[in-house]
């Protein structure tokens, strides 16, 4: 939920639906939207627009919201289910025109001349329910919309993005001890391959790493010979929540560190402080031999078995 304050407003939303020979169907459209105090989206919609058309029909609406920088089914999501009203509430109108066209100023002319009353209207979803997934066979689960609406801005949101990219980048070395100080043990890897962090807020990071599959024959429609990879992706947290972009840094420092000293094998007692490290195994364990966790990790989710080409990650 705390990623929608930062990327709703370039996320594609569906609104619409289609109709033909008496039958109605799902049909999405792209609009710009932010939300209100309550979190509930709310967008400008031309009247004569087909979506806006279909929804004075029918208010029922679905609202998909994905991080551009990280979309498809390796990324987080979130879907937002509710019935969509026109906003009639003069102050309420006004409050949103105003921040819509601080967002938007491409757009804002439009919001306080003649052609708003006459062509433009500004609705809000009223949401019910809302579906969020947290990335490709990772962990899924519904949100109740008081939670949704109690929900505050991660206070790393704003550069988590930045700091994703940056430790991508110039950190490769240090995930390989991270891997093999945390799971060399478990998985029986000197090496992984393209590990990155996925995502970081101020309790810790998701982690993620592909290793090639020992034992197994070429999938079934595979290339002969080509190697097959698992995927595991751990939720790694931090001693103390980072709320700031130079703790989430020092934090990631503290860790790594840790991880090269283990790797070198400078602390024989590390993982065994007061305030170990959360070390969660999400549900992108694939085609492991054991069903249990590896002893301190607690397993999130269930296993999943799936081919992963070299070119998936």
């Amino acid at each position: 939920t705390d990623g929608l304050h930062r990327f709703g407003p370039q996320s594609p939303s569906t609104i619409e639906k289609w109709e033909k020979f008496g039958k109605e169907y799902p049909f999405g459209t792209l609009v710009s939207y932010l939300l209100n105090d309550d979190g509930q989206p709310f967008m400008l919609l031309a009247k004569n627009a087909a979506h806006t058309r279909n929804i004075d029909g029918n208010p029922k609406v679905a609202l998909y919201v994905q991080n551009p920088q990280n979309p498809g089914q390796k990324g987080a999501r979130v879907t937002l289910v509710g019935e969509i009203q026109e906003i009639t509430d003069v102050k309420e109108l006004q409050d949103c025109k105003d921040f819509y066209a601080d967002r938007f100023p491409d757009q804002a002319q439009p919001l306080e001349d003649a052609r708003f009353e006459r062509y433009f209207s500004m609705y809000k979803v009223v949401i019910k329910d809302i579906y969020y997934v947290s990335g490709f066979g990772v962990q899924t689960c519904w949100v109740q919309p008081e939670e949704f609406k109690q929900a505050e801005a991660d206070p790393l949101a704003g550069f988590a993005s930045e700091l994703v990219d940056d430790w991508n980048k110039n950190k490769q070395e240090e995930f390989q001890w991270l891997s093999h100080a945390f799971l060399s043990s478990e998985l029986g890897l000197d090496y992984v391959h393209n590990p990155r962090v996925t995502f970081v807020d101020r309790f810790g990071f998701d982690f993620r790493f592909r290793f090639p599959r020992t034992g197994a024959g070429p999938a079934e429609g595979n290339e002969e010979g080509k190697e097959q990879f698992d995927i595991r992706e751990y939720r790694i947290g931090f001693r103390m929540p980072a709320m700031s972009k130079e703790e989430a840094q020092s934090a990631m420092f503290k860790i790594l560190q840790e991880a090269w000293e283990k790797d070198q094998g400078y602390d024989d007692k590390w993982g065994e402080t007061e305030h170990p490290h959360m070390l969660l195994r999400r549900a992108t364990d694939l085609d492991i031999t054991t069903k249990e966790p590896a002893p301190g990790i607690k397993a999130v989710g269930s296993p999943s078995t799936v081919t992963a080409n070299p070119d998936d990650e």
